[in-house]
Order: C-alpha cells, then structure tokens, then sequence
C-alpha cells in the first residue's frame, strides 16, 4: 500500500510541482537586468506571436489606480481575505510537511510570500516560428515557444528552481535528466539532457536579469543574441511592417502596457500548411486547391495582424483592439457594411438602460459566403441544398408554384443596422432584452417569421403557438414557448416604423413603444454615459458602438454570487470552504469605485480598430487567475486524499450492507466490483479489460483491488459482466432468467 500510495505522490509532484515552484518557491532574486533592449527587439521579425509588458512593476504601478486594486485595499475586503490568506498559508504548510518525507526533498521550502514579493522588468510569451514536420526524413516539428522573465527586487531565480526541481526528482525517479551547457557561435545555454528522442528540448539561459525558458534551439539562439545586444539588428518583430502598423493604431508606447500581436499572415499560412499536410496523410490530395481557394473566399488572405493593448491611465482602463487588412475586403470582413453607424438608435435606449450595442451586419452576405462555400466544395451538395430551400419557400408561401426567396425575401430585408438594448430588471431571474433590426419589407419578415414558429412547434410537437395582439395600432405577435420554464419569458416581436424589434418580455416591448408617444429621457443623458462620450468620434469612420452600465452589471453578477457561496461546501463535499461568505463585503464595498463602460469601432483602409474605457482591464484577469490558483491549492490537497488515497484495508473490511432481495444482492455485489475498479484504475490509470484483473496483485494491493480469491456470482448463480465506455463503463447481471441483454431487459445493471 506505501508503495502504490508514494507512486501517486511521485505522479502528482511530477505534474503539480512545477507550476507551484515557479508561482510560489523562495529562491534568490535575480540580478538587475544592465540591458533594457525592448521585448519588440528581442524577437525576430516573422515571429507569429507574442504577449509583452516592456515594464511590468510600472505597469503594476499604474494599474493601482483602477477600481480594482481599490475594491481590494477596501478595510472590509481585507477583513475577507484573512481566512484565505491564513488557508493558504497553512496548505502550503502542510505540502511542505508532505514532500519534505519524500526521499531527496528532505530541505523542499515553499513560501508564499514570493507570490507577491517579486518585481520584474520585461516579460514575454511568444512564438517565433513554426515548422512543420517532415516525416519522410524523420523531421519532427519545430515550434519556437519561448518565454522572457526579467526579474528585478524580489523576484525569484526561476531557472534555479526548475534545475533543482529536476535534480532532486532523479533522486527518487531513477531517471538521469541532468543539464549541461551548450555554446554554439558565442552563444551559451543550458539544456536538459536525457529526453527521449522525440522530446522537444527544454532550454534555459540567463543574460543579466532576463531569464529565458525555450522548447526550440532556434528561438533560444535568436533571442539571447538579442538581449546579449548581438545578432541582426535589422530582422527584428520591431521592423516587421504589420507590427508596426499595429503599434502605431494602439498608440501605446510606454513601459506601462501590456500588448498582445498576432502575425494573421503568417499564422494563416502556417495552418493552410498544416490542413494541407492532414489532407495530404490521410488520402486527399484531391482537395489541397480546396484549401486556398476557401482561405481566398473567405477573405482571410487580407488578414495581416491581430493586436491588443492594455494601458491604465487616471484610473481608468483603456484598451485597444487592432485587427490590420489590406486589400479588397470580402468574405467575412465584407459582412459589415463600410458605412457609419445610425447613433439615431441610441434614442431608443432609456435611462433604465443597462447597456446598449450599436453594429452592422449584412445578413446576405452571409447566406451569400455559405451557399458559395458549399457550391465551391460539391456543386452537386450545392444543387440539393437549393432545392430543398425552394420546398422550404413553397411551403412558408403556401403556394409551391410562388416559394418564398429565402434569400431576397428574409435575409435581404433585414438590416444591416442593428441594435441591442439591455433594460434594467428588478427581477435577476426575468431577463430583459430588446433587439432592434432594419427591415427592407417588413410585412414579409414579420409574415414568414409567423409561419416559421408555427411550423417548428409542429414539427417538434411542443405546442408552440402564437398569438397576435393589437397594442396601440401596432400589431405585436406573442409566442407561447408551451412550456413551464422555471423563468418567465414570453418571446414576442412586433414591426415599428421600418423596425423589427424582439424581446423577451411583452412588457418591454409596449415600454419602447410607448417612447414613441411619450419619448422621455434617453441613456445620453445620464452622467455616466456622458463620461466617455466626448472621447467617441461622431465622423463617418464611427461603425460600432456600445455602452455598458458596469456598476449595475457587477450588482447583480455580485448578487447571485452571494447567494451562491454559501452552498458551495456541498460541492466540496462538505469540506470547510478557504473563506468566510458571511463575511463577503456588501455591494456597496464593490460597487462604489465602478463607473460605465464606453467602447466605439472604427475603420481605416488599413485596418479596424476597437476601443473601450472602463474601470476593469488586465488586471482583473490576472488577480481573478491567482484567486482561483490560491483556492485550488487549498482545496485540491484534501480533495486528492479524498479522491487519490483511499485507504486499502477498508475495502474488503466493510462490504456494502446485507440486500434484502436478490436483485439487491446483486446491486450490493456490483457496487463492491466498482470500488474495486476504482481501486484499480488509480493505481493503473485506466480501467481493467474484464473483471478477473482486479483479482491480480498490483504495487498498492497484493491481494488484488478485490481483495478476494474469486468473483462472486450473482444470486441466480451467473457470472458478472464488465464493459468500458470510454471514461465510464458498465456493469450488469443476467438477472433471474439468466440471458444476456447487455444491461437491458430484467438484466440488474450499473452505470458509472
């Protein structure tokens, strides 16, 4: 039993301790880096990805100034956080207590207090290359993953805690992985030696204060000439064109940003490659023209770069989205018209408004871009498809010989502007929305709309039904969903003034009606609307918009999540939970800091860029990941002892109670078989192929998982039956007529 229970422990430190040594293991700080080379000049040009902060203690500086590190210095959410902090402290605690036994880990220290202790300079996650295998001559793939950490005051030797992780595991796994240094042009680093063959490499090197951690030799060789301040000066990701054009959209180019570039260019040939490869191995050349023929049709061949950037500025989150294309825009970068928006639609929204979406979307278009697709890939598929849409439009008309053109009569007529306007509710579980659509020819819209609800409630048969009713002149078409639906949602739909407009409730729906006769205040006048507003271009490169009420938005998230807390030791299985709901701040602690969200899209011939203010931005990413870390990490020790070493003496010791009837008996038998898999599959790490395998010795159980001599028969004197179900599996007894149904008929079966 020791043995199978230390094999376990090896297995979860093997998997686990890696991330929490570099989360959490107090080594020596790094020295301060002398070579500040930007992360934009460590990279070669054609890199395909990289996510970057050029400073992130100033951008951790900046970033305190924003609503979230307020709700957290709040003297109430301090007072929260003492039962997590002191949890964590005393999880930790007790792993250290855990593997200090292992054999080589006796001096194994983790502290907690380096998560936060730490301070660094640059830091980088990026890809600078991809290539792609060549089976033929034995060439594995080549995927240049390279990670950039400059510590500064406090921050541990991530690469020291890593080779030391390594080297006392060997202790105990029998395995000879050591590192040794490898010098190639000048160039020194260290990689681990003694991975199997077909193993990427695992590369570390220091220069200064930048640490770097590789899977690639080339982008290990790339990088560290550049923050050795060697290599090309020219080939750098700051020269690339597409970058640059990102850099200049985002406008932010201080060490208090953190930015995130994809190469779409590159990245799209690299998968093209790669579908073209999968086709090639599995017998479908004929199909390699289909791939560039698709990305063409697509429109992804205009597609040169993805870039996002997040700066704190004046306490306030300002992030920027660039997507950078050239060329003739077509496919799904046509789908939205080059028009401006209707701001006009914003007096719909009132000042109950929660938040309100303008965008455009050309509905054709699509139905365009998919028929082409299908046609491009079998014009026969395509033939059958038409008609079956020209039966479908003949009985949506009621005359086959007069269909209705779903494309020219429904698609065409709808939009392209578009509106979505989230009231505010009293009642969180009534959901409260209105959408707004153009219409070219609403009686037709409106009529096929009708017929197309009917039909689905008949051919689903769940009593769907609608109904018309006259509010004010204006017809508005209810649907009876015909069922009991634990919220109350009546869907309905009515045309207004050239407008198609949707809702969830009837009772919104007459309220945005009623605005027409009795207009009163709009969202535009409210303070915290007009925050952001003047920061919106109202010229005609303006074509999204949207607002969102953040304050309300976490009210009522933080509301539901109140209520939710409490019950989630029943999840855990009655385990006391790392903190105290009854201690949980009041809304007012969360939400006094918030304020809206203003976000605005705008185009250029070279691209689209997406903007937002707001209160939240990357940090609250980063500070919800550790939360969520800091919680695991105190619930999944207990979860494991739980789950991962139940005690084997209890197994055969305490047998599922006396059955009173034989098909009870036979339950009682299989529930003993299922722990027995259990057992099993723990120690195994996959399910056994028949039932006779849990009579063997195993390392944790001698006796086998059984703990028995034999199977037991079933109370009719028959045998016991076993069958894997992916994951799960099956287990059954003939039953009293003593024929095999495969768990079906009088068979006494058991899921799992």
């Amino acid at each position: 039993m020791l043995t199978g229970i230390k094999a376990r422990v090896r297995r979860t430190v093997g998997i686990a301790l890696p991330t929490v040594l570099v989360i959490l293991s107090s080594y020596g700080s790094a020295t301060a880096s002398e070579n500040t080379v930007t992360v934009d000049r460590l990279h070669p040009k054609n890199t395909r990805f990289v996510f970057s902060v050029d400073d992130s203690e100033k951008y951790a500086a900046a970033a305190e100034s924003l609503p979230f590190a307020k709700i957290m210095a709040e003297a109430d959410m301090q007072t929260f956080l003492e039962k997590p902090k002191a949890a964590l402290k005393e999880a930790i605690s007790k792993l250290n207590e855990t593997i200090k036994k292992e054999e080589g880990f006796e001096n194994f220290e983790l502290s907690a207090d380096a998560l936060t202790a730490g301070k660094y300079g640059r830091i980088f996650f990026a890809l600078t290359h991809v290539s792609l295998p060549d089976f033929q001559n034995g060439v594995g793939p080549d995927v240049g993953l390279i990670v950039g950490v400059e510590g500064r005051e406090g921050a541990p030797d991530w690469s020291a805690m890593v080779k030391d992780l390594i080297s006392r595991s060997n202790k105990q796994s029998g395995q000879s992985l050591t590192f040794a240094p490898v010098t190639e042009g000048g160039l020194t680093w260290d990689a681990l030696q003694g991975l199997p063959p077909d193993a990427p490499p695992l590369l570390f090197a220091k220069v200064g204060g930048m640490q770097l951690f590789s899977l690639s030799t080339t982008a290990m060789k790339s990088v560290l000439a550049r923050a050795q301040g060697a290599g090309d000066a020219e080939n750098v990701l700051a020269n690339n064109a597409n970058y640059s054009a990102a850099r200049e959209q985002l406008a932010f180019n201080g060490g208090d940003s953190v930015h995130f570039f994809v190469n779409a260019e590159l990245a799209i040939k690299t998968a093209a490659e790669g579908i073209k490869m999968g086709l090639e191995m599995g017998g479908e050349a004929q199909s390699l023209p289909l791939v560039d023929t698709f990305i063409d049709k697509l429109g992804l061949n205009a597609l040169k770069s993805i870039a996002f950037a997040d700066h704190p500025e004046n306490g306030v989150s300002h992030t920027r989205v660039w997507v950078g294309h050239e060329g003739e825009r077509k496919g799904l970068l046509a789908l939205a018209p080059d028009k401006p928006i209707n701001l006009d639609l914003l007096s719909m929204a009132g000042d109950n408004t929660a938040s309100v979406s303008l965008f455009q979307f050309d509905v054709s278009k699509l139905y365009d871009l998919a028929m082409d697709l299908v046609k491009t890939a079998d014009e026969a598929t395509y033939t059958e498809v038409q008609g079956m849409l020209a039966g479908f439009g003949g009985q949506l008309s009621g005359d086959p010989a007069k269909p209705i053109d779903i494309r020219n009569d429904i698609f065409a007529n709808i939009g392209p502007e578009f509106a979505l306007i989230q009231p505010k509710s009293a009642n969180a579980m009534m959901p409260s929305m209105l959408f707004v659509a153009d219409l070219r020819n609403g009686a037709t819209v409106t009529s096929v709309l009708g017929k197309l609800i009917q039909m689905g409630g008949q051919m689903s048969g769940s009593g769907v039904a609608v109904k018309e009713v006259d509010y004010k002149g204006t017809k508005i078409t209810q649907i009876d969903l015909g069922s009991e639906l634990p919220i109350a949602v009546t869907p309905c739909y009515a045309e207004f003034e050239g407008k198609l407009l949707i809702s969830l409730a009837v009772g919104d729906l007459k309220r945005q009606l009623k605005r027409k006769e009795k207009p009163g205040p709009s969202i535009t006048e409210s303070e915290d609307f007009k925050r952001f507003w003047d920061r919106v271009p109202k010229d005609d490169s303006l074509r999204a918009f949207s607002y969102s009420d953040t304050k309300y938005a976490v009210e009522s998230a933080y509301g539901q999540i109140a209520m939710t807390l409490p019950m989630l030791s029943m999840a855990t299985g009655g385990q006391e939970l790392p903190f105290d709901p009854s201690q949980l701040p009041t809304q007012d602690i969360i939400t006094k800091h918030l304020f809206g969200s203003m976000s605005y899209g705008t185009t250029t011939d070279k691209g689209s860029l997406a903007e937002s203010y707001g209160p939240f931005g990357g940090e609250v990413v980063m500070g919800v990941a550790v939360g969520a870390a800091a919680v695991g990490a105190v619930l999944l020790p207990a979860r494991m002892t739980m789950d991962v070493a139940p005690p084997v003496e209890v197994m055969p010791s305490e047998p599922e109670p006396l059955a009173s009837t034989p098909s009870d008996q036979a339950m009682t038998d299989m529930k003993n078989l299922r722990r027995a898999i259990t057992f099993y599959k723990l120690d195994k790490s996959s399910l056994p192929e028949n039932l006779s395998q849990l009579l063997e010795p195993t390392p944790s159980y001698p006796k086998g998982c059984l703990g028995a001599d034999a199977l037991p028969k079933d109370p009719w004197g028959g045998d016991y039956h076993f069958r894997a179900e992916g994951t799960g599996y099956t287990l059954w007894s003939n039953g009293p007529d003593g024929v095999d149904n495969g768990a079906t008929g009088d068979d006494v079966f058991l899921k799992k």
